[in-house]
């Protein structure tokens, strides 16, 4: 197991490696304002991305094993892939053109230029097919072939072009072209994925026909978690997104660079996201309790090792890397230390919201994720408007503890900890 987790990890610690150097081109390309704008964008579509996946990036996780175990049943593993493709891409264009086309129209976003909510809208179709490749892949039971996918090809990508225009000392023209660039990446990190995909799926198309009932139950089954994530996910984005909305673009640029930061240190979670999700929903339908408790401990221990370390190296390094971005950076620091502070305890309960889901517990796992977010949702403008982007952070840091604390009761009452 630990063979298997440095496995991922390493994946994760590339791809997290690249993504924490193409945000320190990024800003050191882009101007604090500039930078804002980017972030704003990108978090934006990260959100409508997430609802567009409609809960299928962890559906998929359960589902496809659930049939492997079945022979009658895993025909319809193909059915079930395209499936979530189709509906999911189509949300995705409709969310992102409404979304991004309110914006545009009732002019609440006119503070970013029209070009950066055009391509924020483009994002939103990209983001939904790789991670939905990359939880095929995890289905599989590949998950370093899907963190590769869906995290270190993009980011390496996107670091090669940066420092290509590093190296030649051609600066970026806006946030605008920032973003131009990311489409690209995610376009041909999406291409290969498919390819990956298509390789790896060796089922052929049902013989038997898929019914209304088993549509149904896929749905049933997604539905929950997306509520689950898409509140996980505004939770952790909020700050962002009501920053942009309330302050001005280079406040959102300082924080947004710290919360970058912030997420680097949770690298290790996500490797462990990606070997704990198909085995923990495996344990659990075969009654496998101990074996269960035992792989939670073992992750537990990783996420939070891994995140101590990465979080005092970056709290150490912090300053020197405010002084190569440049002017008016600097003004999200303390906001770093919060929230390094508040991801490490959030870390140590171990990946509590993806046990609840794998377990069956997903609607459990759905209302703690909500009455988190409506708390950061209420609390957040009050805590911007009296302390700034240090409240923000504050904030976000301790809703989302909350969270992992009645998620980790919850289920230790349930006896499955």
């Amino acid at each position: 197991m630990l063979r298997l987790f440095l496995s991922s990890f390493s994946v994760v610690m590339i791809g997290t490696g690249f993504a924490f150097l193409s945000q320190l081109l990024l800003a050191r390309f882009l101007s604090v304002e500039e930078y804002g704008v980017y972030s704003f964008i990108f978090s934006l579509s990260l959100l409508l991305s997430v609802i567009s996946l409609f809960g299928l990036q962890n559906g998929l996780v359960r589902l496809i094993p659930t049939l492997q175990n079945n022979s009658e049943d895993a025909p319809k593993i193909r059915r079930l892939i395209g499936f979530s493709r189709a509906l999911t891409f189509v949300l995705a264009c409709l969310f992102g053109a409404a979304v991004y086309g309110v914006l545009y129209l009732s002019g609440i976003a006119a503070k970013y230029p029209e070009e950066t909510l055009m391509i924020g809208a483009l994002l939103v179709p990209l983001m939904v097919l790789l991670r939905l490749n990359a939880a095929i892949l995890r289905g599989f039971e590949k998950p370093s072939l899907s963190l590769l996918y869906e995290t270190t090809l993009r980011e390496a990508l996107m670091f090669i072009v940066l420092a290509a225009l590093f190296l030649m000392a051609q600066p970026l023209a806006s946030g605008a072209t920032a973003l131009t660039i990311l489409i690209c990446v995610l376009a041909l990190s999406v291409a290969v994925s498919f390819a990956q995909c298509a390789y790896s799926l060796k089922y052929q198309s049902t013989s038997r026909r898929v019914s209304r009932d088993d549509y149904k139950s896929w749905l049933k089954t997604s539905l929950p978690m997306m509520f689950i994530i898409f509140a996980q996910r505004f939770l952790r984005r909020a700050d962002v997104l009501f920053l942009g909305l309330i302050v001005s673009p280079a406040l959102v640029g300082a924080y947004a660079i710290a919360a970058q930061f912030s997420e680097a240190a949770s690298m290790g979670q996500k490797g462990v996201f990606a070997v704990f999700s198909a085995r923990a929903a495996r344990h659990y339908q075969g009654g496998e309790i101990e074996e269960l408790k035992a792989l939670y401990k073992k992750m537990q221990f990783y996420g939070a090792a891994s995140c101590g370390i990465i979080s005092v190296a970056i709290a150490l390094l912090a300053p020197y890397l405010y002084d190569f971005f440049g002017v008016g950076y600097d003004a999200g620091y303390f906001a770093l230390l919060i929230l390094m502070a508040g991801m490490f305890i959030n870390v140590c309960f171990g990946p509590i919201g993806l046990l609840m889901i794998m377990s069956e517990f997903e609607v459990r796992a759905m209302k703690i994720t909500f009455y988190a977010m409506i708390g950061n949702i209420v609390l957040n403008p009050f805590a911007i408007y009296f302390y700034g982007l240090e409240g923000a952070a504050m904030t976000t840091s301790l809703f989302l503890v909350l969270r992992a604390a009645m998620g980790y009761k919850y289920m230790k009452r349930q006896g499955v900890l």
